[in-house]
């Protein structure tokens, strides 16, 4: 299982690697696209999972189905990805608290940031830097550590949230191919598809790295 949560154990770290999560009302209203961007330290891509979930499927669970629907579709993209990371990122409008604090333990280091990378201060550079708000899953990694490294690192580039921005518009693009129309039509997609780094270093999504 690449990133180990629950009862797995996490010696197969790789050093170097980043995950950024992503969950996206999709343009009806009806449910939640979900990505999960692995990156080298420099930004270049490893592999691409993702999913999407429909609200009904939370019907009688009560309220805030956002949260319920990130929950549900976290426990379906950990297992997929090739690599395990190092680190683990999301945002924090995006996957509730007590996802982390009370539903799921990931057992590599998870930070939420409480930023928006599609609003109009994501441009100016605000969010950048070591000072930064954030929210880890436990206790922040200790210094010296290879998660505090690639942190730190992240934080340094010019816009350390470009990556969510690279997952949603590569979210978009997904669930715009005909092939994963198909697939959706048939399934519901409850499975998650899967795309990774070609050889030579090709990005499958098509975009630029931006360390």
């Amino acid at each position: 299982m690449p990133i180990p949560f629950d009862d797995v154990e996490d010696q197969n770290t790789q050093s170097g690697v980043v995950s950024w999560l992503r969950f996206v009302e999709d343009a009806n209203g009806t449910g939640v696209d979900a990505a999960l961007f692995q990156t080298s330290e420099e930004g270049e891509p490893v592999d691409f999972c993702f999913t999407r979930a429909a609200f009904r499927e939370f019907d009688g669970l009560g309220s805030d189905a956002k949260g319920k629907a990130a929950f549900h579709l976290l426990k379906k993209l950990l297992p997929e990805v090739a690599s395990s990371p190092a680190l683990v990122l999301g945002l924090a409008d995006e996957i509730p608290p007590w996802v982390l604090n009370e539903a799921l333990q990931v057992r590599i280091p998870f930070c939420l940031i409480p930023a928006s990378p599609d609003s109009a201060e994501a441009d100016t550079g605000r969010f950048a830097g070591a000072s930064l708000p954030v929210l880890w899953q436990g206790a922040r990694p200790p210094a010296g550590s290879e998660a505090q490294r690639l942190f730190d690192e992240v934080m340094a580039w010019d816009d350390p949230l470009e990556p969510f921005h690279r997952a949603a518009k590569a979210l978009v693009e997904a669930f715009s191919d005909e092939h994963v129309k198909a697939l959706t039509s048939v399934s519901g997609l409850s499975a998650v598809v899967t795309l990774h780094s070609m050889a030579g270093g090709e990005d499958p999504l098509g975009n630029q790295s931006s360390a």
